[in-house]
């Protein structure tokens, strides 16, 4: 009996009866394969082994493939193995800047200042270096806000994996604790701002129509209660705003708030009125594909004494000057007046929507334009790396029509202390944060560049300090370390054809050392310019190994260079491979970074993956896409010099190189291609070994870096949702403390950094996870030993989050236990909340409940607990004072009535679960635990959900396209403390 390929059509009218239900025969087949599949997934174990002599089938990313157990590892224990690594990481000091984030740089103090940097903040101190780091947001933070007279700090990100919301969080610089949550916006937060008094946060976001939304009291009460009962009580959840609006179909990026105090009003005995005027512009970011058209709003808050508040905005108009076409960048004059930036080189001065002046500063496009009043001047950057400076009253519109008169100061850059910056930098300046320091007397400016540039400029000097933070203009996928461990030096690679050099020891850029192959306009190998004077002192490791004539390299080559995606130096340091992504190989020499050797390797100018130089250094292996693998040569010459020549390329490999490693002995040269495929070649013939099983006990060479192999299966068993190319990037810590035992740090696709055992082998692996990153992780690689002293130090590298992250591996005491963490990024136990209709989480706050209002206990559920062993009772997210770790939403799902339009998983209402009958009140702001009824913790007290949950009777449709009524529901009396008719008459 023949069967046909597609299952048959169904009747129009039962298609139609089904149609109002979301119902599809089709769809609901291949929903169950795919949920049958996934099961068999999760039941098929990772690691099996098939006969007694080390023959293990493993999966690497869903790939079965058969790897060979060392002979030593005959008798270990599987359970050991599987245990959480008696170690962890810290996060040490963070290299990078986001030039994008136009407005998100803010002084915290005379000597302390914070920005944000791929998935954390970063508040940095100017003397003694040193940073903290608020980590409590799980993807990119995209925005920056900070009050100085409420000393706290607002920052948003994007729209996490699944079916979280973005979401904003209010926190102090001083201790980098979450106080406060804002649930409300979607796909991403794009602006933040407080109003001058720090009692309002405007906030907007990505949605279609950019909504803008207005935040009141969204601090838990302080008065009377003790700093360790007010941190008990963090973070407060807020789900609704004060009022909300639409900010239009074209998107902000950035809100500009006076730095006055806001205009009140006193009469009658009543409430002070609250009144604030902000503006909000696209910051220059139309290239982002989100809008081309010019964005300049000025919007005004109000709060009168009636209770009622109110949010306006109202388009710029230009009248008869020239309009821009972006607004760049926007502040405030002491006057009240908005000093507005536009990509045409023109200032404007705008008095409530109309300019009412406006003047050219420069030809390029205008950066950002800011007031100093301790120096009576106007201070404006521009795109060609040139400050001007002003008068704080710029001449009349007649004056300013002819000229100016001269009225305007201006001063380059690379004339001012920056001549080794300049060089290799083209200083888009684009954002700018202005304090006047009372103890020393001198106005800082802290001036970011859309290069990714963050420099520190005596605006009374007129002079440039020093460049605090650079990173890569694209994607970072090579970072290697020198093997000189005094030196404390590693170097990066990026889709923008830049080798940059990085002080670990500092750690600091060093600054002004640039290779740079895409500029064609020196010679080869031939400064491309000097520093004008004498030689500025630079990081401390750069005079050891840099000519100190020497500014930057800019390297001549005959085909484009598309990126650098490979690096290896060899083990006596004195030479350095570079892999390019057309598929060209260079070896410079070190510390001369002289060009030695240039070969295209890839006919097909497919990208270098990796490189790996024999131990030795007689030989230099170079991966490619085009699925061969490529030896070359290294031999003293005549003249006693290493060069370089073409020895073998390997074929015979079925899919594209990911990664290589030498054995110790350097005769055997492992390869993983994308495929998950393990294959091994004789590293001097070039020939394919066909038999794995004779390299079990091959002794590799440190440290492992190779994604695919017998001692990092467990790194895939302990991640089965994983797919092959979602793991980038391994190494092994084998340089730690003597007695302690190896450990393997790998980085994924979700952003997340995962510390294990090594080798792991088990399948239950246990995995210390950390997050930081705000892209895929591309690269992890350990310093050299003695580098970071007694411990090892582990640098990562993000996609395109600009950022470098360096850790410190911290060993911890036999007897201190992991701490347990209520995400599903935990380490030994997942904590997870019953799931709650929105706003029904006795941990919200509603906009009528205020801080100490429907703050009660909430009963969790922890995996992997024997029923009725014990039962936990707290706010929902546990110790955050002491982890300092992302915050997951417990109810990302809400329900929206009057937005049919809206996505599935924001219709849907979960049901709510059973309330244990003996559970003991708790007061707001509390910790308790308690011992729960055998009945609380059974399978028939929680919700029952599978798959999607049953949305309510208001959101189900009939098969006529009709809506049926809402009707009451039952809501518990401990649910939350809202009036009753917030919680009778359907979802909120």
């Amino acid at each position: 009996m023949l069967f046909p390929l597609r299952p048959p059509r169904l009747p129009r009218k039962r298609r139609e009866e089904r149609r109002g239900r979301s119902f599809d025969l089709r769809a609901t087949r291949r929903s169950h394969t795919r949920c049958r599949m996934s099961m068999q997934r999760r039941a098929t174990a990772y690691i099996q082994v098939q006969d007694g002599h080390g023959a293990t089938r493993a999966r690497f990313g869903r790939v079965p493939v058969l790897v060979h157990r060392p002979s030593a590892y005959a008798g270990a224990s599987a359970a050991d193995n599987s245990a959480v690594p008696n170690a962890d990481l810290r996060l040490s000091w963070a290299h990078g800047y986001d030039g994008g984030r136009v407005g998100s740089v803010h002084w915290i103090s005379d000597n302390e200042f914070a920005h944000p940097l791929a998935g954390c903040c970063v508040v940095q101190r100017l003397e003694p270096r040193a940073q903290r780091f608020f980590l409590g947001h799980s993807t990119q933070v995209t925005c920056l806000a900070f009050s100085p007279a409420a000393g706290l700090c607002a920052s948003g990100q994007t729209d996490p994996a699944g079916s979280g919301r973005p979401f904003v969080g209010v926190w102090a610089p001083s201790d980098c604790v979450l106080q406060t949550v804002l649930v409300f916006h979607d796909r991403e937060i794009m602006a933040l701002a407080f109003d001058p008094s720090g009692q309002v946060l405007f906030s907007m976001g990505g949605d279609n129509n950019h909504t803008i939304a207005a935040w009141k009291d969204f601090l838990p009460p302080q008065r009377g209660r003790s700093r360790a009962a007010m941190q008990e009580s963090y973070p407060m959840v807020m789900r609704e705003p004060v009022f909300s609006v639409g900010g239009g179909q074209t998107p902000s990026f950035a809100f500009a708030m006076p730095a006055a105090g806001p205009p009140r009003a006193r009469g009658g005995g009543a409430e002070s009125t609250l009144s604030v005027m902000f503006a909000a512009y696209d910051a220059g970011c139309a290239d982002k594909g989100l809008g081309s058209r010019m964005q300049l709003q000025f919007w005004s808050f109000s709060h009168g004494s009636d209770g009622a508040y109110d949010l306006k905005g109202k388009l710029a108009t230009f009248g008869q000057c020239p309009k821009p076409e972006q607004v760049t960048f926007v502040s405030w004059t002491a006057a009240g007046l908005a000093l507005v930036c536009g990509d045409n080189g023109l200032f404007y001065l705008f008095e409530k929507s109309q300019p009412i002046r406006h003047g050219r500063v420069c030809g390029a496009a205008l950066g950002f334009g800011v007031e100093v009043p301790g120096l009576d001047c106007l201070v404006f950057g521009s795109g060609d790396a040139v400050l001007h400076f002003g008068h704080r009253e710029p001449p009349t519109q007649a004056a300013l029509d002819r000229g100016g008169g001269g009225w305007l100061t201006p001063v380059r850059l690379a004339d001012a202390g920056g001549a080794l910056v300049a060089a290799t930098a083209r200083l888009q300046l684009n954002s700018v944060a202005v304090r006047h320091c009372a103890q020393s007397g001198r106005h800082l400016a802290l001036v970011g560049t859309a290069d990714h540039h963050l420099l520190l400029v005596d605006l009374g000097a007129r002079r440039l300090l020093t460049v605090l933070q650079v990173a890569h203009g694209g994607e970072t996928w090579a970072l290697c370390h020198h093997p000189d461990a005094e030196l404390g030096l590693f170097l990066t690679g990026g889709a923008d054809s830049q080798v940059r050099f990085w002080d670990l020891l500092g750690p600091a850029p060093v600054v002004g050392r640039v290779l740079d192959f895409a500029a064609a306009s020196a010679a080869p190998g031939r400064p491309a310019s000097r520093a004008s004077g004498p030689p500025r002192p630079a990081a401390r490791a750069a005079g050891a190994w840099w000519p100190p004539d020497t500014v930057a390299l800019a390297l001549r080559s005959s085909t484009p260079v598309t990126g650098i995606y490979a690096m290896a130096f060899r083990d006596a340091g004195d030479m350095l491979a570079l892999g390019h992504g057309e598929g060209t190989i260079r070896v410079l020499s070190f510390p001369e970074l002289r060009v030695v050797f240039e070969h295209c390797a890839s006919r097909a100018r497919e990208r270098v993956s990796d490189m790996k130089f024999s131990p030795g250094g007689g030989v230099l292996a170079a991966g490619s896409w085009d699925q061969q693998v490529y030896l070359y040569r290294i031999e003293l010459d005549a003249t006693s010099t290493l060069s370089v020549h073409a020895h073998r390329t390997l074929t015979g490999i079925p899919a594209s190189v990911t990664h290589l490693q030498f054995s110790g002995s350097g005769e055997v040269l492992m390869v993983n291609s994308s495929d998950a495929q393990i294959l091994y070649f004789d590293g001097h013939t070039g020939e394919r070994c066909t038999a794995p099983a004779k390299f079990k006990d091959t002794a590799w060479g440190t440290p492992w870096t190779c994604v695919c192999g017998w001692p990092v299966m467990g790194m895939w068993a302990a991640n089965k949702d994983l797919d092959i190319t979602d793991i980038n990037a391994c190494c092994s810590l084998d340089f730690v403390p003597r007695g302690r035992r190896a450990l393997l740090a790998f980085g994924d696709d979700l952003m997340r950094l995962q510390l294990s055992h090594f080798p792991a082998f088990s399948e239950d692996q246990g995995c210390r996870r950390y997050n930081g990153h705000g892209s895929h992780v591309t690269s992890v690689r350990v310093a050299p030993p003695g580098a970071g002293g007694d411990s090892s130090v582990l640098v990562t590298a993000g996609g395109r989050d600009c950022a470098l992250l360096q850790w410190q591996v911290v060993h911890l005491r036999p007897s201190e236990k992991p701490r347990l963490r209520m995400s599903s990024r935990g380490t030994n136990a997942s904590v997870s909340m019953p799931s709650r209709p929105a706003g029904r989480n006795p941990t919200d706050v509603r906009s009528h409940g205020h801080a100490a209002r429907g703050l009660r206990a909430v009963p969790l559920r922890i995996h992997g607990v024997a029923a009725g062993e014990f039962g936990l009772w707290c706010r929902g997210y546990g110790d955050v004072p002491t982890r300092n770790e992302p915050w997951e939403d417990p109810q990302p799902w809400k329900m929206r009535n009057g937005d049919p339009d809206a996505p599935p998983q924001r219709r849907m209402w979960v049901k709510e679960p059973s309330r244990p009958a003996a559970a003991p009140a708790a007061p707001p702001f509390s910790l308790h635990v308690v011992a729960p009824s055998q009945q609380s913790l059974k399978a028939d007290a929680l919700p029952k959900t599978r798959g999607r949950p049953k949305p309510p009777a208001a959101e189900e449709e009939l098969g006529s396209g009709r809506r049926r009524a809402p009707t009451a529901r039952t809501v518990p009396p401990w649910a939350c403390d809202a009036p009753a008719a917030a919680v009778t008459g359907g979802p909120p």
